[in-house]
C-alpha cells in the first residue's frame, strides 16, 4: 500500500530536518509511540501501541535510516512485530524538504506492508487509519518546529467534543443527565400537588 502527500511547515529546512531525527520530539509526534531510542546515527528502536478497527496492537520496532542528505532528504525503513497478535509491519518512507516562501515544503512517500491479523483488515481500513496518523503527526511536528518549548497537543482520538448548544443532539451522558433531571422535576411536582391536596382537605 502506497501513501504520499505533502505539507508546509513554517520553519527552515535545516531545523525541520534536525527535528525529524530527534527521538525526544518524534516520540511526542507519533501517535501511540511509547518508547523511542536512538541507538546510533542511523538506527532507532521503540514500541508503539494503537488500535485499528478495534484490533489493538503493541509492536516493538527497529528503524534504519538508509539514505540521508542534509537538509533535503531522508529515507528510512521500519520493521515492527506484535508477537501476541501474530502480526508484523514494514514501512519504507522517503521524505523531501524544500525551501519555499511559505516555509519548508515537506513531501513524503510511504509504502506499508502488513502481515497477520493486521494484514487481513483490508487496505481501505488501514489507509483511513494511516491518514489519521498523518494528520496528527503533521500537527505535532509543526508545533515542535515553531514552538521553543514544545508540548504535544491532543490527538484526533483525544480531542474533546464541544458542549451541545440549543437545538443540538445531546451526547449520551448529557442526555441521561437531562432525562434524570426531568424525571426528578416531575416527581417533585407530583409530590407538591399531593401535599397541597391534603392541606386543602383539612
Amino acid at each position: 500500500m502506497l501513501i504520499s502527500s505533502n505539507f508546509i511547515i513554517d520553519a527552515q529546512p535545516s531545523h525541520v530536518f534536525d527535528t525529524l531525527l530527534d527521538p525526544k520530539v518524534l516520540i511526542k509526534c507519533i501517535q501511540g509511540c511509547q518508547e523511542l531510542e536512538r541507538l546510533d546515527e542511523t538506527h532507532y528502536r521503540g514500541r508503539i501501541t494503537n488500535e485499528v478497527a478495534h484490533v489493538k496492537f503493541n509492536a516493538r520496532f527497529v528503524a534504519e535510516i538508509t539514505e540521508l542528505k542534509h537538509p533535503s532528504y531522508i529515507q528510512a525503513v521500519l520493521n515492527g512485530e506484535d508477537r501476541h497478535l501474530g502480526s508484523s509491519i514494514k514501512v519504507t518512507i522517503a521524505l523531501t524538504l524544500e525551501q519555499t516562501e511559505a516555509g519548508t515544503a515537506v513531501g513524503y512517500q510511504m509504502e506499508i506492508a502488513l502481515w497477520g491479523k493486521l494484514g487481513r483488515l483490508g487496505e481501505s481500513i488501514v489507509r483511513r487509519r494511516s491518514l489519521e496518523f498523518e494528520r496528527d503527526f503533521i500537527a505535532e511536528l509543526s508545533r515542535a518546529c515553531i514552538q521553543p518549548e514544545y508540548t504535544p497537543g491532543p490527538t484526533l482520538a483525544q480531542q474533546e467534543v464541544p458542549a451541545a448548544k440549543t437545538g443540538q443532539i445531546l451526547a449520551p451522558q448529557a442526555a441521561l443527565q437531562s432525562s434524570a433531571s426531568v424525571v426528578m422535576s416531575r416527581r417533585r411536582g407530583w409530590f407538591a400537588r399531593l401535599v397541597a391536596f391534603f392541606r386543602r382537605s383539612r
